[in-house]
């Protein structure tokens, strides 16, 4: 069945919030995502936090950053279990 669900960018606090409780969900304390890094580069490049939401619920996301060489690092991607493919 096709699944119905919306791609995003963060936008707010509130997203990141549901974004990054994912994350740390999914990888647990194998890695740290720290609110206050992630809002700065929230901030100064939001399309780079991607997030898949259906009915209203984070069910994905895509953490990237740029380094200071430029490039673009994919820091996590986490999917919830029931909606790996």
């Amino acid at each position: 069945s096709m699944m119905n669900y919306t791609i995003k960018h963060a936008q707010n606090k509130t997203e990141l919030d549901s974004i990054l409780d994912l994350a740390q969900h999914i990888f647990g304390a194998r890695i740290e995502f720290s609110r206050t890094v992630w809002e700065e580069r929230m901030k100064s490049q939001p399309e780079l936090i991607i997030y898949a939401e259906k009915d209203g619920k984070v069910i994905g996301v895509t953490l990237s950053l740029i380094e200071d060489s430029g490039h673009v690092t994919v820091g996590a991607v986490a999917a919830e279990v029931m909606r790996r493919g």
